[in-house]
């Protein structure tokens, strides 16, 4: 085990408690809320099954007042995206482009901002839903693929991998799909705990330290 390798140290993740952006007035407010009400309506009957009509029940408005916001379904969950996860990747995407210090906490920093932002929170529903309902929606799939995906992973992680090589901090390693291994657990770890935590329930925080100590040791120039 080399010297970096022992001093690797990893903070307690700091969960959100609530990842709906404040409200500019009470017209966005009132968007803001029909957006809540889709990601539940949806995470709970699945995008296809879902109406319009739930959207508003859930959100106790008349269905008249959800088309002032979005004309469509297709448009509400495309509105959820654009909302609630696109800002998150853009700044992941941004931090990524302030190159100093150390490479190492620079990549673990990126893994930690898809966990306390996506992962413990609500939105991991809707990584849920691009997965089972992207085939009958390809335009969801691509536009979800395009804001977030490539943000969160392809450019950024490359970009600090890349960093760290320069600096003699990680090794010489091979970029086909890198981001997919570095970020791939962070994703198992949001189907996980839609799908399995009631049977077999996993520590987020325990499991992220796992998830960044394989990943930084694995990089590591030896």
């Amino acid at each position: 085990m080399t010297n970096a390798q022992k001093k690797l140290q990893i903070a307690p993740l700091k969960i959100a408690e609530e990842n709906t952006p404040s409200p500019i007035d009470r017209k966005e407010l009132r968007r803001n809320e029909v957006i809540d009400a889709a990601i539940a309506v949806f995470a709970r009957e699945g995008f296809a099954q879902a109406t319009m009509d739930d959207v508003a029940r859930e959100a106790s408005i008349a269905k008249g007042t959800v088309y002032l916001y979005f004309k469509s379904k297709e448009d509400l969950f495309r509105g959820a995206i654009e909302s609630r996860l696109v800002p998150v990747a853009e700044r992941a995407e941004a931090s990524a482009t302030d190159l100093s210090g150390s490479a190492t906490d620079l990549l673990q920093n990126h893994i930690r901002w898809a966990y306390e932002h996506i992962i413990a929170g609500d939105l991991k529903h809707i990584l849920r839903l691009v997965i089972a309902e992207g085939p009958r929606f390809p335009e969801i799939r691509q536009f979800y693929y395009d804001n977030v995906l490539k943000r969160l992973t392809t450019g950024a992680i490359s970009t600090i991998i890349d960093y760290g090589v320069e600096r003699g901090e990680f090794a010489p390693i091979s970029q086909d799909k890198i981001a997919l291994i570095v970020m791939g657990p962070a994703m198992i770890a949001g189907m996980w705990k839609i799908v399995w935590d009631d049977l077999d329930p996993i520590d987020l925080d325990t499991y992220f330290q796992t998830h960044v100590e394989v990943i930084i040791n694995g990089v590591l120039a030896k």
